[in-house]
């Protein structure tokens, strides 16, 4: 056994606190600078986040800058067309019904997706309501939903089936624009042809057009 005086004691007791408490302060810092840098991290996170939906929101609001009404006006400003033939599944069979106007509760706003742009567009939507009430205006069924199951999608087949009921050639899947001519000229009128679910027009073309006028 080791024996100290009492000076020796106390110099040797303050060493050893002093290092025990030298380990702590060291650990103490660690954690802290640990946080710190956590903190920064999560920031640098948060920060994106919301800098992402920010940005997300701005341009949504940079793209539409047309409200419902205007776009219509304008899209019936610039189409060819003299008159338009719908088309929608009703009951498991195909309806077709002409008109002169696509009445604007017929037409909703919708957007692209993210990645196209999330452009607004006029998207055809008719809803059962609507259909019933077109059926009771004249709307005529053309044959039960399989006759739409053909090479192209229902909104070609459509067309398709319209053009050789009225003897008219097909022209395929074209991207004639509807500002130019319709889909099918039928005794000299210019018909755009418009499935359930079509969509009408991007309002990035309206733009262009107004930009052309």
């Amino acid at each position: 056994m080791v024996y100290y005086n009492q000076e020796e004691g106390r110099a040797r007791a303050k060493s050893t606190g002093s290092r025990f408490l030298g380990k702590e302060v060291d650990c103490f810092g660690k954690v802290l600078t640990s946080l710190k840098i956590f903190q920064k991290k999560m920031k640098k996170s948060i920060d994106k986040i919301v800098s992402t939906c920010y940005n997300k929101i701005i341009k949504r609001k940079e793209v539409q800058t047309m409200n419902k009404q205007t776009m219509i006006r304008n899209y019936r400003r610039f189409s060819a067309a003299d008159a338009y033939i719908l088309g929608f599944i009703y009951k498991h069979q195909v309806y077709m019904v002409e008109v002169a106007e696509i009445m604007p509760r017929y037409m909703r706003v919708e957007h692209e997706s993210s990645k196209k742009g999330g452009c607004a567009k006029l998207q055809l939507r008719l809803p059962k309501q609507y259909q019933e009430q077109l059926i009771r205006k004249g709307a005529v069924a053309i044959g039960s939903e399989e006759i739409l199951n053909g090479e192209y999608n229902k909104g070609v087949e459509f067309e398709r089936i319209i053009s050789e009921m009225n003897g008219v050639e097909f022209r395929g899947k074209d991207n004639v624009p509807f500002y130019v001519e319709g889909d099918l000229n039928i005794n000299g009128k210019e018909v755009q042809i418009k499935f359930n679910g079509a969509q009408i027009v991007a309002e990035r073309t309206l733009k262009k057009l107004q930009k052309r006028a």
